[in-house]
């Protein structure tokens, strides 16, 4: 515990380049096939305009991946101004089922490093 950290994928090239090492991950955790790289980048790119990408990765000590939280962030303005900026999961509102996925037993590190790197953000 405590060796974990967290990368951000801010483009469709490299989320693309993670697709083999996602959709494993999206199979041991036998999450939907909403979470599948082929389905989120659907979306993106038909979807994702006037958005930023904001893909949370969190890999242990040993490079493996434990969490992943794949979000898009996006910001209101008054008059030019940003006025707001809410993160809602890639695939909002259009996805049935959109979650966090994790490794067992490291939920709640995994969770903490997610929270701080999008507040980071």
């Amino acid at each position: 515990m405590g060796d974990a950290r967290v990368t951000i994928i801010e483009t469709p090239e490299r989320f693309a380049e993670l697709r083999d090492e996602w959709n494993v991950f999206v199979r041991q955790r036998r999450a939907s096939p909403f979470s599948t790289h082929e389905w989120l980048s659907t979306y993106w790119s038909v979807y994702g305009t006037g958005a930023r990408l904001c893909v949370v990765l969190v890999r242990d000590g040993n490079g493996q991946v434990i969490g992943v939280c794949p979000l898009q962030v996006r910001s209101r303005g008054v008059a030019g101004i940003e006025v707001a900026t809410r993160a809602a999961f890639l695939g909002a509102p259009l996805t049935d089922i959109q979650d966090v996925l994790m490794v067992p037993g490291r939920e709640a590190e995994v969770l903490g490093l997610i929270v701080d790197a999008v507040a980071d953000q």
